[in-house]
C-alpha cells in the first residue's frame, strides 16, 4: 500500500512538472509571437521603380533597386539592394547610387549606405560629383544629409568636409567640419 502511495504522489509530481514545462513553453511561444522581431519580410520585389510626389502631384523624386523587401515590424521600412535616387526637386536634379538604402516608414526618409556616389545631372555644367559612406534624404521637406565624411568633385578641384546639410528646393548647401577645398590651376 505505501508502495502505491508512493508511486501515484511520484506520478502525479511527475504529470504537474509536465503540465508546468508545458504552460511555459506555449508562455514563451505567445510572447515570440508578439516580439517585435522583424519575422521576415512582408514584400519582395525585384527590379522596382518608384515615383515620389509632393502634396501638389509635382514629381520629388524617383527611386529604382535592383531589390527591395519590405517589413511591417518592429517598424515599417523597406530595405534597398543596389539604390539609384535622381532627386529633382529643385532647377537642379541629382542622381545618386548606392550600395544598399532604406526607405524608412511611409516614405517619410530615404538613407542609401555603402559607396554613396552622386553626380549632378541639370544643369549639365559646372560638373560636380559626390562621395560619401550615407546619405540621408527627408522627401517631405528636401533635405539632404551625409553625417560622415564628403568629398566633393568640381571644375577645378575638390572639396572634402566632415558632414554635409542642405535643402534642395533652396539649391542650398552647408559643409561642416574641416573643409578643405583644392583648386587645380588650368596649364
Amino acid at each position: 500500500m505505501k508502495r502505491l502511495r508512493v508511486l501515484i504522489t511520484t506520478g502525479l509530481a511527475l504529470l504537474v512538472l509536465a503540465l508546468g514545462l508545458t504552460l511555459r513553453d506555449w508562455q514563451q511561444a505567445m510572447d515570440l509571437a508578439r516580439s517585435p522581431e522583424p519575422r521576415g519580410p512582408a514584400l519582395i520585389m525585384e527590379n522596382v521603380r518608384a515615383r515620389g510626389f509632393n502634396d501638389q502631384g509635382t514629381p520629388e523624386y524617383w527611386l529604382r533597386a535592383l531589390a527591395a523587401n519590405r517589413y511591417d515590424q518592429p517598424s515599417p521600412h523597406t530595405l534597398l539592394a543596389m539604390p539609384w535616387l535622381e532627386l529633382s526637386q529643385s532647377e537642379q536634379r541629382w542622381q545618386i547610387n548606392a550600395d544598399h538604402g532604406r526607405v524608412e516608414g511611409e516614405n517619410e526618409r530615404i538613407v542609401l549606405r555603402g559607396e554613396v556616389q552622386g553626380r549632378r545631372l541639370v544643369p549639365p555644367q559646372p560638373s560636380m560629383e559626390l562621395e560619401t559612406g550615407q546619405l540621408r534624404y527627408t522627401p517631405s521637406s528636401g533635405e539632404v544629409v551625409a553625417p560622415g565624411n564628403v568629398l566633393i568633385r568640381h571644375e577645378g578641384g575638390s572639396t572634402r568636409a566632415g558632414s554635409l546639410h542642405g535643402r534642395i528646393p533652396d539649391d542650398r548647401v552647408e559643409l561642416r567640419g574641416g573643409v578643405e577645398t583644392r583648386y587645380v590651376p588650368p596649364s
